[in-house]
């Protein structure tokens, strides 16, 4: 499947990530709810139909990434030339901001309150940094090696493949979301997600740079994106297989 110029594909890609962004921030509201299972299961459906529909409609156009641990690993692996990947990155960091922005903008001084989709960490509660970094770790490393394993298992040749894989990866963003988020109320942790943009742009967007912990979302996935793609590069897990 060839892709379009960096330039147009970037631009989409920044675009995924505002929407990506946005319908998350928008969402955060609805966190407010009491029952930690209500958390989880909102959490889960929000960010894996999230994935899914932005995944689905990018495909096509730039492959889509969306989280910038999937574009890094990608290019640790290989499969994404540097120019591109960098390009990438920065997209997925503007198009995350202008997100942001634009949920602070739609929400008014209410956004100051919200959970930045789930981002956050309470610095009263039982929760410290050090259990925070392991669950994004190791969040992180599951959604790479699923999101990654589902690209080779649905074979490109079949037309449903198209369709199937965006749900699966989907499926899995759900499924980490869902798994990480039972330490809320009581903890003041909402869970692993693998996507630090959506921390990003929110904080930006809203004007939150003072947050103490926003470290913690993103150094353990750069960490689970340099363990995997050393891995990857002396175990070759595809290197038999005939699929891009």
């Amino acid at each position: 499947m060839a892709l379009v110029s960096i330039w147009k594909a970037c631009i989409f890609e920044m675009l995924g990530n505002m929407f990506f962004v946005w319908i998350v921030g928008i969402a955060s509201p609805v966190f407010t709810l009491n029952s930690p299972v209500g958390i989880g299961i909102g959490l889960a459906f929000l960010y894996g139909s999230a994935v899914a529909m932005v995944t689905f409609t990018l495909k096509p156009i730039t492959g889509s990434c969306i989280s910038p641990l999937i574009t890094a690993f990608s290019m640790a692996i290989g499969k994404t030339p540097l120019v591109r990947g960098m390009a990438y990155l920065y997209a997925q960091v503007l198009g995350a901001f202008f997100g942001g922005g634009l949920v602070s903008a739609a929400l008014g001084p209410g956004a100051n309150t919200l959970s930045n989709g789930g981002c956050v960490i309470n610095p009263a509660g039982n929760f410290k940094h050090g259990q925070a970094v392991a669950l994004e770790f190791i969040a992180a490393l599951i959604l790479l090696i699923l999101v990654h394993g589902v690209k080779h298992s649905v074979h490109p040749s079949q037309m449903r493949g198209y369709d199937l894989e965006p749900l699966l990866c989907g499926w899995a963003a759900g499924l980490i979301s869902f798994c990480t988020s039972g330490f809320l109320p009581l903890d003041g942790y909402f869970g692993a997600f693998g996507f630090p943009n959506v921390c990003f742009g929110l904080a930006m967007g809203m004007l939150k740079v003072h947050q103490a912990f926003s470290w913690a979302f993103w150094v353990p996935g750069f960490a689970a994106v340099f363990f995997y793609g050393v891995l990857y590069r002396f175990l070759k897990p595809y290197a038999d297989l005939l699929l891009v």
